[in-house]
């Protein structure tokens, strides 16, 4: 599973961003849970609207109760200086379920290191050349030295898995969004079929060499439009 950190000041763009990114992911069929303090379950309609939530709250501990509960969603935490080290397993442990997190927050100093260490994919606005350099140590591209010239709602996307970088495009560029999105929907699909056939035992095509994916589709064990997020364990 792919976990990203998103990052920007204030009024630099990083929401939209984010919520952007849950909306492509909704998109692709990805089932999308977020925890944003803002949300209130009387008034939060429109909230949950803007995030394209299939389940959204203001409640830290409701939201970590949803995601040990369930298995394959795409978790947003919005504005996530208030993490610990103890919030560790919402990046180790929490791959076993098959969830991608998408945390949000000012400044990478902002986030404990063990969570750090987690992170495989960076989206960032402007910051100190010494906020550029924290995030080197565990992301590397030379792209980041560069990180204060970063005008305001411009980001640059750094993964380095697929070894894919991006410099300074507009946040809401759709065409950029959507690329990320799917590098995320792309490892939970390939998660979420690992656990589906572990669990069901290995169907092989025709001639023996692979696994037959229209079967399993035909079946309903593969996901057609939502099917993430829906399975209690």
């Amino acid at each position: 599973m792919i976990h990203t950190l998103i990052l920007g000041a204030s009024q630099y763009g990083k929401t939209t961003v984010a919520k952007s990114l849950a909306e492509e992911l909704s998109k692709l069929g990805c089932f999308i849970v977020v925890y944003d303090k803002e949300y209130d379950k009387r008034y939060g309609q429109d909230l949950k609207e803007e995030w394209n939530a299939d389940f959204i709250t203001g409640n830290f501990e409701e939201f970590r109760e949803f995601l040990w509960t369930h298995t394959n969603c795409v978790a947003f935490v919005e504005e996530c200086n208030f993490l610990t080290d103890d919030d560790a397993p919402l990046t180790t442990y929490i791959r076993h379920l098959g969830h991608s997190m998408v945390f949000s927050g000012h400044k990478v100093i902002d986030f404990p290191t063990k969570i750090r260490g987690e992170i495989n994919q960076v989206i960032t606005s402007r910051g100190l050349k010494s906020h550029g350099k924290l995030i080197q140590e565990f992301i590397m591209s030379e792209e980041l030295d560069n990180i204060q010239e970063i005008e305001r709602y411009e980001f640059t996307w750094v993964n380095p898995l697929i070894q894919r970088v991006e410099s300074r495009f507009n946040g809401r560029d759709q065409k950029i969004i959507a690329e990320i999105a799917e590098t995320i929907a792309d490892e939970a699909e390939a998660g979420y079929t690992e656990r589906v056939v572990k669990r069901i035992g290995i169907y092989e095509s025709a001639d023996g060499s692979a696994i037959d994916f229209e079967y399993l589709k035909e079946e309903g064990y593969l996901f057609s439009e939502k099917r993430y997020g829906t399975e209690k364990i």
